[in-house]
Formats: C-alpha cells, structure tokens, sequence
C-alpha cells in the first residue's frame, strides 16, 4: 500500500462472491502446505463456523505477501453488518481437520457488546457426543450459560453424558461447573516504578503494587504492560528479586528510535515509569478418568 494509505484494501480482492443476509453458516477451505508435498490433496481443512447474523457474507480471492512456495492468493471471508450507530462483534469458531470434521454442532448462547465490554458464550457438540462451553469477555467479570459460571476472562468447559471431564479459566477469580470447580488469587495489579535496562541479560522492573510480589507464585507467569506504542507489552516472569522488583531476562524495554533520522534523539521504550500492569492468574480442573486435552 501506500505510504498513509488508511483505507480497506478492497480493491485487491478478485473473483468476489457475495451473499444475502446469512444468520449462520459455515465455510471450508482445503489447505495445501507447499512445504508438505508429500501430504494427499484434501488431507487438511479449515472450517469456519460463523455464528452472528450479518447483512452480506462475501468470498474473495487476494494477494498474500510473496515467499518461497506460497500461492499468488488465498480464499478470504468477509462479513458485514449495516446500519446507524452499529457496534458490532463477529463471533466465529475455526475448527481444523484432516479428512473429517470432528464437530457435530456450534451454538451461539450469549453474545453481548457495549462502549466498554463484550462477551460471548459458545457451545461446540463434538461428533462423538462430548462438547465444550466457552465462555469470553474482553475484560475480566462474571458470565455464565450452560451451566458454566466464571469469573474471568476466558472459561473452557469439557464435559460428556457423566458431567464435566475437564475445565480451564485464564485470567480469573473462579469457575462453577457441577463437579468442577476452580478457585485462584487476585490478579496483581499496580504501576511501574522504574525500568532497569543496563544488564542486557536481566531486564528489571520495579513496582508500585498493593500486592508482596514474594507471596505469590509468580515465576513462569506473564506480565502485561500498559504501553502506548505497537510494541507488546507481556514478558514472561524469570524471578521475584524482592518485594518489589521482577527480573524478567534477556530482553529489550527498547521500542525504537525517537527520530530514526537522529540517532542521538534517543530511544523510543515499551516499557516507562507509570504505566499499568497486572499479572494474572490461571487454572485447571480435571476429573481422573479425563482424557488430556487435546487428546481427543
């Protein structure tokens, strides 16, 4: 594109194909891996289950950057909805396949969307009769459907005829689900004090937080950073030095340069003193006789 260039980029799609209003439905692509020759054609699916009602659904071909083996183009989906004052959430599952589907049914349960939040609730009948709830809400609360309650961000719920075999919260406080039940400590929360940069081997931040950072397991947790860049902020927690100092290894706080015309500007850093953290908490469930997950 060009330089500033804010637009759509529709004008590269070709060979489009377009819809009417679609409450539901599903689309499949075949996968062709140029660098897996020796896999059949049609070995590996992508199925796309599109659970929220649009206005037009519509298929196109466009380009994809160029690299060794790849195709010129791939097969997209666009949806869109019209109207006055629209706020909109597209809830999609994409379930992966070799040469046969293995979910029977998606439905959408809940699927809410305001100025500050949103969240969805799905349930996924697999084809041999077990399912999953997934329960998402952009920022940590309280959601239940199905017989599943959290409070959280993210909830995963697998159960068959006998009850729930496993369950999975991120970034929450607790879940209820029958039998299973997950119950973790409060987010930490708090601002940056501080960024110590100088040993390139042990990026160190101190805190300002209500929380003892050496009370809690938070060794091999992520940090998530506040920053006001393109940057990422997370960092995976190497050791608590003290109560409030977190050594978080051989990474960079560098962003880029101020000026890159004026190297002498300075640098441009993810992380400043100031900045929103938190550090959440994640856990499982799992009846013993659950196959692992994953393992289907």
């Amino acid at each position: 594109y060009a330089h500033g260039y804010r637009g759509a980029g529709f004008q590269f799609l070709t060979r489009v194909s377009r819809s009417g209003p679609v409450t539901a439905g599903t689309v499949t692509w075949p996968i062709a891996d140029p660098f897996l020759a020796d896999r059949p054609a049609g070995a590996t699916h992508l199925r796309l289950h599109n659970l929220t009602a649009v206005d037009e659904l519509a298929l196109a071909d466009g380009p994809v950057p160029a690299f060794a083996k790849a195709p010129k183009s791939l097969r997209y989906s666009l949806r869109a909805r019209r109207g006055e004052d629209l706020s909109s959430q597209f809830v999609s599952v994409l379930e992966p396949f070799g040469d046969r589907p293995f979910i029977q049914s998606v439905r959408l349960l809940e699927s809410r969307m305001t100025a500050d939040d949103a969240s969805a609730a799905v349930q996924i009948v697999l084809a041999d009769g077990r399912e999953d709830v997934v329960l998402i809400r952009e920022h940590p609360g309280r959601l239940a459907a199905a017989g599943v309650a959290m409070d959280g961000r993210v909830a995963v719920l697998h159960r068959d005829a006998r009850g729930p075999l496993w369950a999975r919260l991120f970034d929450g406080r607790s879940l209820r689900a029958g039998a299973a039940g997950i119950d973790l400590p409060a987010t930490v929360t708090g601002r940056v004090a501080a960024v110590d940069d100088t040993d390139p081997t042990d990026l160190r931040l101190a805190v300002d937080s209500d929380t003892d950072l050496t009370r809690g397991d938070l060794v091999g947790r992520v940090i998530h950073v506040e920053t006001a860049g393109v940057a990422d902020g997370s960092y995976r927690i190497e050791r608590v030095i003290d109560a409030r100092t977190l050594g978080l290894g051989p990474f960079s706080a560098i962003e880029g340069y101020v000026d890159p015309q004026d190297d002498a500007a300075g640098w441009r850093y993810v992380l400043r003193p100031g900045a929103a953290f938190r550090v959440p908490h994640s856990g499982a469930w799992g009846r013993p006789d659950a196959p692992t997950p994953g393992n289907r």
